[in-house]
């Protein structure tokens, strides 16, 4: 099984860099992807570079619709969403993982 995470952002700085950080440090034994979808129509975050993660652009249009053209542009069997602020370990990941099998 697939894992997508899908990370709208918008001009959050740092913050953002260890949401990016922890999320893939959290998937490092999965398959699995990681979207971040920029928002802002003055800043791109820098991404590291990683086959796991891929950005695209959605400037200006609200976290909703970054939601949805994220989701269009994943090809995981489980969808995660993930807020620019929030920091998740692999127990988490693996409990969610667990609880979808279930």
């Amino acid at each position: 099984m697939q894992l997508s995470i899908i990370i709208p952002t918008k001009d959050r700085g740092s913050v953002f860099d260890e949401t990016l950080r922890c999320a893939m440090k959290a998937v490092e034994h999965l398959d699995a992807e990681i979207l971040v979808v920029n928002d802002s129509r003055e800043t791109r975050p820098t991404i590291p570079v990683s086959s796991r993660v891929r950005m695209m652009d959605n400037p200006g249009k609200g976290v909703a619709s970054a939601r949805n053209s994220g989701v269009r542009s994943t090809s995981g069997d489980l969808i995660l969403f993930l807020d620019d602020d929030i920091v998740i370990s692999r127990q988490s990941i693996d409990h969610i993982i667990n609880v979808h099998r279930e």
